[in-house]
C-alpha cells in the first residue's frame, strides 16, 4: 500500500513544474545558492540512503564542500549558539492547558510579541494579543498555501480560510 502511495505521489509532482528554489529565511542562507544546497543535499542523501543532520554535517566539514560555510565551524561561537538554541527550545517546551467550555486545550506559555523577546500569555496586553493574531493569520495562510498543492486537502483548505476570514473580523 506505501507503495502505490508513493508512485501516486510522485505521479501527483510530475503535474507540477516545480524550479526556481529559494531559502524561506534568506538571512540563513550564508551565500550559497538553493539549488546548489538541494543538488548537494540530494548527492548526500544518495550516497548515505538517508538524509539526516549527522550526514549533513559530516559531509559539510571540508572546507571546499558546497555547504561547510552554512555552519559555524568556530566551536566557541557555536556552544553559545547551541545555548541560545537550547534556551529557546526550553521556552518554547513549557505549556498549560487551559479548559473552557468544559473544553481542554494546550498552549504555550510564552509567545515572542515584538523584539523584546517573549511574553507570558497570561499577562498580554491588547497590542500583544493583536500580534499574536496577526503572527496566526500569517501561519494559516502559510499552511494553506502548502496545502493547496494537494488535491487531497483541499476541504482542510476551505475551513482554513473560513478560520483566516474569521481572524479577520
Amino acid at each position: 500500500m506505501l507503495i502505490f502511495f508513493t508512485v501516486l505521489f510522485i505521479s501527483f509532482l510530475k503535474l507540477y513544474k516545480m524550479e526556481n528554489y529559494k531559502w524561506k529565511l534568506k538571512g540563513l542562507a550564508k551565500k550559497i545558492d538553493p539549488k546548489e544546497a538541494v543538488t548537494e543535499l540530494r548527492r548526500i542523501r544518495d550516497k548515505h540512503e538517508k538524509l539526516t543532520p549527522e550526514v549533513i554535517v559530516e559531509e559539510s566539514k571540508n572546507i571546499n564542500a558546497v555547504l561547510h560555510n552554512y555552519f559555524d565551524w568556530d566551536n566557541k561561537k557555536a556552544a553559545e549558539r547551541w545555548r541560545l538554541d537550547q534556551a529557546r527550545h526550553l521556552i518554547n517546551n513549557v505549556e498549560i492547558e487551559i479548559t473552557c467550555n468544559d473544553q481542554t486545550f494546550t498552549v504555550g506559555v510564552f509567545e515572542i510579541v515584538d523584539d523584546t523577546g517573549y511574553s507570558n500569555i497570561d499577562t498580554f496586553s491588547l497590542s500583544e494579543i493583536d500580534t499574536v493574531r496577526k503572527t496566526v493569520l500569517q501561519d494559516l495562510k502559510y499552511l494553506k498555501k502548502k496545502l493547496d498543492a494537494y488535491t487531497e486537502f483541499r476541504k482542510v483548505g476551505q475551513i482554513i480560510s473560513e478560520a483566516i476570514e474569521t481572524l479577520n473580523s
